[in-house]
């Protein structure tokens, strides 16, 4: 009845509580009130639960399939040319092209989330005097506390001397950025309603595929059939790369803010892993991934 209430009545003109696709955010608070009363974890791994978890699952991805939304498959990785493509439009680029194309390679060294981005303040992102990218993480799923104190991220220089590096050219571009724009990485924050920023990712996320898509609109007329390109799969591409290229699991956790390597494995790497393949540029721009 609740995953009803939440899902809603299409047929009958019943708009939905919630179009969060994943009902475990409700089975974990339960869990975690049942714990703290000395109950238990009653509702982990149990059958009609997750029943109930997946079939509302594949009903959300319908009914956004049914509004003319992509149905899911933002989680697919993108093809390594995407970022290639924005290397190179980020040398000439002006204007919110450039804007987007820096907020977009923030993502992409950040494994962020669409929602994450959409909540950057002043300040939020810096090269500093040393060379390091460093990203103050506001909002985040399944981390409240980021809200009263931040996670933080800080992306190494690439080599000395090595300007062909994924990581140089990356850095390079949004060096640019800095100087065309001190404040480029709000684009989404000052294109997208307040409310939306602070309560949900779609609406940011839908906006920085929107962008990434006219950006890449040309070479999406070159990529095969199947190709995905979308806000979130920044993250599956950056976690399936680095799992590829044989990278240490916790620094992968740790840098895309999961509480347990296995949600990264089950959830970002495991269904894409014999599919999509190993990227060198993609190796080489988070190297600092290796274990040490």
């Amino acid at each position: 009845m609740f995953a009803g209430w939440l899902l809603g009545d299409a047929e009958n003109g019943i708009k939905g509580e919630s179009g969060n696709k994943d009902l475990n955010v409700f089975r974990s608070a339960l869990n975690r009130y049942f714990e703290e009363e000395g109950l238990g974890r009653p509702l982990k791994g149990e059958v009609e639960v997750e029943k109930t978890i997946l079939h509302y699952r594949a009903l959300q991805i319908l009914s956004k399939g049914l509004r003319g939304e992509d149905s899911d498959l933002h989680r697919v990785p993108c093809p390594e040319s995407v970022f290639e493509h924005l290397l190179r439009q980020g040398l000439v680029a002006m204007g919110e092209d450039l804007d987007f194309i820096g907020t977009s390679l923030v993502q992409l060294l950040g494994w962020l989330r669409g929602n994450t981005v959409g909540g950057f303040q002043r300040g939020d992102v810096k090269i500093d005097q040393y060379g390091y990218l460093n990203v103050t993480v506001r909002l985040m799923k399944m981390r409240p506390e980021f809200k009263v104190h931040p996670g933080l991220i800080s992306i190494p220089p690439p080599p000395d001397g090595d300007r062909h590096h994924a990581r140089a050219r990356a850095f390079a571009v949004l060096r640019r950025c800095f100087a065309a724009n001190p404040t480029f990485y709000l684009a989404v924050r000052q294109s997208v309603e307040p409310v939306f920023v602070q309560t949900g990712e779609d609406k940011a996320a839908a906006l920085l595929t929107k962008r990434l898509r006219t950006l890449c609109h040309q070479l999406l007329l070159e990529l095969p059939a199947g190709a995905i390109v979308a806000s979130h799969s920044w993250r599956e591409m950056a976690a399936v790369a680095c799992f590829l290229a044989g990278y240490d699991s916790l620094r992968m956790t740790n840098h895309g803010f999961w509480q347990d390597p296995a949600t990264m494995y089950n959830a970002y790497i495991k269904p894409y892993k014999g599919s999509f393949p190993l990227s060198r540029i993609l190796a080489q721009l988070f190297d600092f991934l290796r274990a040490v």
